[in-house]
This record gives C-alpha cells, sequence and structure tokens, in this order.
C-alpha cells in the first residue's frame, strides 16, 4: 500500500515539491507499528528541548528488522527518488522521534543536504488532527 500510494501521487509544486498522502499504511501494519514503538525511556535526548530521538538502527526485534529492509532498499529509495527526479546517489536514515507537547519549532527551510525528508505521523487516535507539519508559501517582500 505504500508504495503505490508514493507511486500514484500527485507531486505538488508550490511552494516546492511534495507530496501529501493519508492512511498511508495498511491497518494491520500500522496497529503493529504502534505496538512496537519503544517506550520514551529507549529515546534519546535531542538538542531540541521536549524533543526524543532513536535511530531505528538501534532497535533489533524482528519489527524493526523488517522495517529497516524496506526502507534501505533499493526499491522504496528508487520509487522515491524517482517520484522527486533525483539522480544522485542518497544516503537513507530512519529515525523515530517523539514530541512532547511543548515542543514547537520556528519556521524555517531543512538542510541542503536533505533531498528528501519523509514525515510518517503515528497517532494512536484522531485527537491531534491540528498537529503535524505546515507547509508556508515565502512571503513576497518589496524593496524600497
Amino acid at each position: 500500500m505504500l508504495f503505490d500510494s508514493i507511486a500514484n501521487a500527485k507531486v505538488e509544486l508550490e511552494p516546492f515539491e511534495h507530496i501529501y498522502i493519508e492512511n498511508v499504511f495498511l491497518r494491520s501494519y500500522y496497529d503493529e507499528l504502534l505496538a512496537n514503538l519503544p517506550p520514551d525511556n529507549i529515546y534519546q535526548k535531542t538538542p531540541y528541548e521536549n524533543r526524543l530521538m532513536i535511530d531505528v538502527k538501534e532497535l533489533t526485534t524482528g519489527f524493526w528488522n523488517y522495517a529497516r529492509e524496506w526502507v534501505f532498499g533499493d526499491d522504496f529509495r528508487d520509487l522515491v527518488c524517482d517520484k522527486f527526479n533525483i539522480t544522485e546517489p542518497v544516503v537513507s536514515h530512519l529515525r523515530l522521534i517523539r514530541d512532547s507537547s511543548d515542543y514547537s519549532i520556528q519556521v524555517h527551510t531543512d538542510l541542503p543536504s536533505k533531498l528528501v525528508s519523509l514525515l510518517f505521523y503515528l497517532p494512536h487516535d484522531t485527537s491531534m488532527l491540528d498537529f503535524g507539519t505546515s507547509i508556508y508559501t515565502p512571503k513576497l517582500t518589496t524593496l524600497n
């Protein structure tokens, strides 16, 4: 389902190339993913207050071994690169991030070294529908 969703998603061009997909995982896989999220005490602190992170390479259960196989596999990489016409070599990373309710980040551009960022939000229910990533159009300024 994930591969088909990405393959069939329309690339939006404004304010930059991106795709937006809802319900990207099969429900059974999503439930398994939620059940296999590590407890808070496994995550490490980041330079950002109220944000925790773990590199999935550190998780060694069968579920995460399988997740790493497809995320770091050639088929997934090629699918995403083809979607955005990326021809140069890429390095993939897979991290789980936990933001507390006090976490926020200012409007910003991402690092130039990041060719593509895939964000998958993993809520347990619909109580946080208003949260997530916002995409902004650059503000037009005039020079005097």
